[in-house]
């Protein structure tokens, strides 16, 4: 393993400390009748200093593959988009710099230092890194399976959080690692597929029995996309494949069903009753009728805040978020970052889904189209940030742009020289 490739997973796992140390050590009281209210464990010396650590080695992996040439196959395009997004993102951090306490500054994901995470899409391109993305994937995923099962064992009863909770705080983490792990299978032996459904199982338990609708439908959307992978492939026997694709998928959900039914009803009949349930309209018309258009288009900076009292049965108090990340992002950075980052990490995976060779390059584009969806607001508490979910699906997105660039004809400009070498020889006389 090459340096770039070790500091980029020494980011990941950095961030997958600091989440276990928010979780395992946070404090879950009990609140109003079926309410729990969950506190997550924050250390200088730990949390603090394992983000700290993240994002250090995410910005090192991401200068030492410019420098080791990644920069060369960048396409003129992208030159631009990614000289717009960092003098905006440069912009925004010498204003946090003096309007920020230090340690928001470092580690809120309302500082404009989360726009540095963009960057580490060059770690993409970076040469074979591919071939370790289902070795990170498989130790993220399975090594989280028991950490989620005892967030859900160790309650005393069951009941949903009033905000954040650790078990929407580990599907945020998990579901893309399973999600890759799951799609890049090569193999067509049904238990081996059915081995790594198994991280995502458990992922449709968690959603569930925290009732999150958004996450359980991102756990039936990666099981559909397992089932029409050998058509889009164009494989040997695709229909037939399609066919046993189902039969897993109905395998995955039935057994998560039957686990939570069994010893979970309330959360089972909770999710039917939230039914479609508006939880979003509010939001919208709370942050339309306060914020410009010129505020969303310039952004309006780290401290930019509105009123809301979303989710909150209170007064209206001073607002940061929004499920929609990219109105966030509008909100916060404007149109510079915004754009950048849906021309940078986005767009190439939506151009390489259909255009995949190999269930690597499909699993890259999938993953990442899932992950637009969740940033449109279909997941809640899933944000862009300094974390080893957002790291590794930005490596993802240069994968996908390295992916697309490697198609051109790099020859061709050779053939042009040589062509025109031919016609500029002098006419012999004969």
């Amino acid at each position: 393993m090459n340096l770039v490739t070790a500091l980029a997973f020494t980011a990941i796992f950095a961030s997958v400390g600091e989440i276990l140390f928010q979780v395992v050590f946070g404090t879950i009281t009990a609140g109003s009748y079926k309410e729990w209210t969950y506190t997550p464990f924050a250390s200088y010396k730990t949390t603090t200093a394992l983000h700290i650590l993240c994002i250090t080695c995410g910005i090192s992996a991401a200068v030492l593959s410019w420098v080791g040439g990644a920069w060369r196959h960048l396409g003129i395009t992208t030159w631009l988009v990614l000289l717009l997004y960092l003098m905006t993102a440069c912009v925004w951090l010498a204003v946090g710099v003096f309007s920020m306490p230090f340690i928001n500054f470092i580690e809120t994901n309302n500082s404009p230092v989360v726009w540095l995470v963009v960057p580490c899409f060059i770690v993409g391109y970076h040469k074979d890194i591919g071939k370790y993305f289902n070795i990170i994937a498989t130790t993220v995923s399975w090594g989280m399976i028991l950490p989620m099962l005892y967030s859900i064992v160790k309650m005393r009863g069951y009941g949903r959080f009033e905000s954040v909770n650790p078990h929407v705080i580990y599907l945020s983490l998990v579901l893309w690692f399973a999600a890759y792990h799951f799609l890049s299978s090569e193999s067509k032996l049904l238990r081996v597929q059915l081995a790594r459904a198994f991280p995502l199982i458990i992922c449709c338990l968690v959603a569930v029995y925290n009732q999150g609708r958004g996450w359980l439908m991102q756990c039936f959307l990666v099981f559909g996309l397992f089932m029409i992978k050998p058509v889009l492939l164009g494989e040997k026997k695709a229909w037939s494949r399609l066919l046993l694709g189902g039969l897993v998928m109905l395998f995955g959900i039935g057994v998560a069903a039957a686990i939570l039914v069994s010893l979970y009803p309330e959360a089972v009949n909770g999710l039917f009753e939230r039914g479609l349930e508006d939880t979003r309209t509010a939001q919208y018309e709370e942050f339309f009728g306060q914020v410009s258009p010129a505020t969303i288009i310039v952004g309006g900076g780290p401290n930019a805040t509105y009123q809301s009292n979303y989710g909150h049965a209170e007064a209206e108090m001073d607002y940061t978020y929004f499920d929609n990340q990219f109105i966030w992002m509008l909100f916060k950075g404007g149109v510079g970052i915004t754009l950048g980052y849906v021309i940078l990490v986005l767009i190439p995976a939506f151009r390489l889904f259909f255009r995949s060779r190999n269930h690597h390059e499909y699993a890259a584009s999938a993953v990442l189209i899932l992950w637009t969806l969740a940033l449109l607001g279909l997941c809640t508490y899933h944000n862009v940030n300094w974390n080893a979910q957002n790291v590794f699906a930005l490596i993802l997105a240069g994968f996908c742009q390295y992916s697309l660039r490697s198609r051109v004809p790099v020859s061709a400009p050779k053939k042009v020289k040589k062509a025109y070498s031919v016609i500029s020889q002098p006419i012999r006389a004969t």
